[in-house]
């Protein structure tokens, strides 16, 4: 892995996990549903300025994903390292997806199903 992928891995993470900071934010906060927040986060991340480190490596999509992953994990009660392990989890399911799937919708939907499924394992089983 070269510096250049490195470099793009923790950008993407970073909005990823601010993203789903964000999220969980809106939910806990102002008390507004899943669905909503995951709406204004998203809104939110396309008002991130263009750049082209930025349009080169989609980090509007990956806020998107990380709101994505929080509507997955809908409940409002994790602690902030709870929150950045799901982000891991989920940055590492993208980067994973890469490879197999070309469609950025197709990664992103995929994140927030595997999220849906690891968050009904955790209110399950924890």
């Amino acid at each position: 892995m070269t510096w250049k992928h490195l470099e793009i891995l923790l950008l993407k993470f970073f909005f990823l996990l601010g993203g789903c900071y964000l999220c969980f934010f809106l939910q806990a906060r102002w008390e507004l549903t899943a669905i909503t927040s995951a709406a204004l986060t998203g809104f939110i991340g396309t008002l991130l300025p263009e750049s082209r480190k930025i349009e080169k490596s989609h980090v509007h999509a990956s806020v998107l994903g990380g709101a994505l992953l929080a509507v997955g994990f809908r409940v409002v009660q994790f602690d902030p390292e709870q929150i950045l392990w799901i982000s891991l989890c989920g940055v590492g399911i993208y980067f994973f997806l890469r490879m197999f799937f070309v469609n950025m919708g197709l990664r992103i939907g995929i994140i927030a199903l595997i999220s849906g499924v690891l968050a009904y394992g955790a209110r399950r089983w924890l």
